[in-house]
């Protein structure tokens, strides 16, 4: 079984859960030790804790009871070792640690349903973070590289305009009315947007590029992490725990 979903934190650390886990939320005043707490629920197998050195996030994989595809295996690096994770529920939740038994979250990361059990999870991270998604080629090849790069000029072109029409809108207005020119220029920023998404919309050869595009370099991007999750054998015993993304050195 194969699932993708998206996961991103603000606390630099992101975590899989058994979804029925948040039913019994941490109290308040237990989140001055929070760090704590997680690193405890982790090692009990409650919570598999990724520590990413940074916020944000991407695209998931999971991989449940499969291997990963050799070509895309080649892409990756493992992060250390198996750690043990009770999913005895069947539902994972993948997301920021920030949202695991949290009292009051804001939002509820996402989960895939799976076969209740212990597993041993894996950790992969990508190999060159900057390198060139496959599905860019793939892209290219589908609508054409012309047409791609005509489809790429016309959104930098709104983000440049959105620029312009700010620093015109603050210079043009500055003398006239003082102060208030930031307001009028912020007021004209954000009319930008939706006045250059409707006339982008009013073309039927961009919003066709603009739904493939779409397809390929978010659904189909290369992920961002990926995590394998295999049944424990009957007798098998595993630690659980956390672990970290490596860090980057320079070349």
């Amino acid at each position: 079984m194969r699932a993708r979903l998206d996961a991103g934190t603000d606390v630099a650390m992101i975590g899989a859960w058994d979804a029925h886990r948040d039913a019994e939320p941490f109290a308040e005043n237990m989140f001055r030790e929070v760090h704590a707490l997680l690193e405890s629920e982790a090692a009990n197998g409650d919570l598999l804790l990724i520590h990413t050195g940074a916020d944000g996030g991407g695209p998931v994989d999971v991989f449940v009871d499969e291997p990963i595809p050799p070509e895309e295996l080649a892409r990756l690096q493992p992060i250390e070792g198996l750690r043990r994770l009770s999913v005895p529920s069947g539902v994972l939740r993948i997301g920021g640690a920030e949202y695991y038994r949290a009292p009051k979250p804001m939002a509820r990361p996402g989960v895939v349903t799976i076969p209740s059990g212990d597993y041993a999870m894996s950790v992969f991270v990508p190999l060159d973070e900057e390198a060139e998604p496959p599905s860019e080629a793939a892209l290219r090849k589908r609508v054409g590289a012309d047409e791609l790069r005509r489809y790429d000029r016309i959104n930098q072109g709104i983000v440049y305009g959105a620029f312009a029409a700010f620093v015109l809108a603050l210079v043009g207005l500055a003398p006239f009315i003082g102060r208030l020119a930031f307001v009028a220029a912020v007021v004209v920023l954000l009319a930008w947007f939706p006045v250059a998404n409707w006339l982008t919309h009013r073309s039927r050869s961009y919003m066709r590029l603009h739904e493939i595009a779409v397809d390929f370099r978010l659904r189909q991007a290369s992920p961002s992490l990926v995590l394998t999750l295999r049944r424990l054998r009957p007798g098998e015993t595993l630690a659980g725990g956390s672990v970290s993304f490596p860090q980057l050195t320079p070349a």
